[in-house]
Order: C-alpha cells, then sequence, then structure tokens
C-alpha cells in the first residue's frame, strides 16, 4: 500500500497569510494527496469568495466549538 500525505494547515481570517501559503504549497517538490485547511473565522462572505477563487477547496461548516 502507498503512503500518503495530508498536509493540515489552521487559518482564520488571515487572507493575506493563507495566500503566501498557497505560494509555499505550490514551490513544494513532493507532491502531496490532500490539504486540509482549517478556517475557524470564515464568514459566509468568506466562504463564498474561497468557494469562487478555489474551487479545489471543499468547504465544511459547523458550529464553533472553541
Amino acid at each position: 500500500m502507498a503512503e500518503k500525505i495530508t498536509l493540515v494547515t489552521c487559518t482564520g481570517s488571515r487572507t493575506e497569510a493563507f495566500e503566501l501559503c498557497q505560494r509555499y504549497m505550490a514551490e513544494q517538490t513532493v507532491s502531496y494527496d490532500q490539504w486540509i485547511v482549517v478556517h475557524d473565522g470564515i464568514t459566509p462572505e468568506q466562504a463564498a469568495d474561497m468557494q469562487e477563487n478555489y474551487p479545489y477547496i471543499e468547504l465544511h461548516a459547523g458550529p464553533r466549538i472553541w
């Protein structure tokens, strides 16, 4: 069975930092299987914007528990 690489990034309403992170991800020399982004400060407007600009991102809404 082949090994898989999953990356996890936590963010919260830091658009500039997330854009920088995306740039770093694109520059990686080792490919990954999935990238999970945990965004705990997203508004409905930001969610719509992210879905439009980053169609490969799968958004899951849920209650904030912290």
